[in-house]
């Protein structure tokens, strides 16, 4: 895990304007980030990125806490090493749990060994738009609502930096998807996902090795990504390719909190 809390802050900032939330108000150093329409946690919670704003702690959390009850969201607050410690110490003793906890890989492309080895039944869609078919095969792979999909485009239509959309295909059957952001400075691999009847056959590694190639091509130097801390064959993939973690963030909530279903 770094120390490097400006390279942490660097990738929260990447992390924001790669997924970018329906609205989000700034407390000072804090951001409150709400998405009605659609369940992830990542754009539905709030969090700090100045480890020393932790002015006002209980009336500040309660002004966030309304924020989500006049949205009708679950209340979300997402810790990362960011996050003053008297922040934490405060939502420990007033009885939030903190829930499962996601690591954030990074990679030097440059360092990056790419395999090659190809599976001839498959073959890559590589687009620069959004497409409906991308949408419903990505909640299709990663077994979502397809109610969804209007709410992801919407989300997709945010993102202000260019993006890859990549699929990779059997005949008219997707196999698997991945979406690469391409911020100035990073390459971000978001929803990796791969159709439940094509798990165990390579596919995850083959949708990564082809985003890092289109991340090298355009001129990216660094990758980063997401995983879940107990997802320990996508942990062992990364790892292949060269990832390393560099920070760990985790999502808490109220005690009293009935949590619906999202994903991070």
């Amino acid at each position: 895990m770094t120390s490097d809390l400006a390279l942490v802050q660097r990738l929260e900032e990447a992390n924001l304007s790669a997924w970018p939330s329906g609205t989000t108000e700034q407390d000072g150093g804090w951001l409150i980030r709400l998405t009605p329409d659609h369940p992830s946690r990542r754009i539905n919670s709030f969090y700090a990125l100045d480890p020393d704003d932790d002015g006002n702690l209980t009336r500040r959390i309660e002004a966030a806490l309304c924020r989500f009850e006049a949205a009708g969201l679950q209340p979300y607050y997402r810790s990362t090493p960011l996050s003053p410690e008297s922040l934490l110490n405060h939502l420990k003793n007033t009885g939030w749990q903190c829930l499962d906890e996601t690591h954030v890989l990074i990679a030097d492309l440059a360092d990056i060994l790419q395999r090659d080895r190809k599976d001839p039944v498959a073959s890559v869609s590589v687009a620069d738009h959004i497409s409906d078919d991308w949408i419903a095969d990505y909640l299709c792979c990663a077994e979502l609502s397809a109610d969804l999909q209007p709410a992801l485009e919407r989300i997709l239509k945010r993102i202000p930096h260019p993006f890859k959309l990549i699929r990779m295909m059997d005949g008219e059957t997707c196999l698997g998807t991945c979406a690469l952001i391409l911020d100035p400075d990073w390459a971000g691999l978001f929803e990796i996902a791969v159709h439940p009847g094509a798990r165990g056959r390579g596919i995850g590694r083959q949708l990564v090795a082809r985003a890092l190639h289109e991340a090298k091509s355009a001129g990216r130097a660094h990758a980063w990504l997401q995983v879940v801390s107990d997802n320990h064959a996508a942990y062992r993939l990364y790892k292949a390719f060269g990832f390393t973690t560099c920070y760990a963030y985790a999502y808490w909530q109220p005690a009293a909190s009935n949590a619906f279903v999202s994903y991070s």
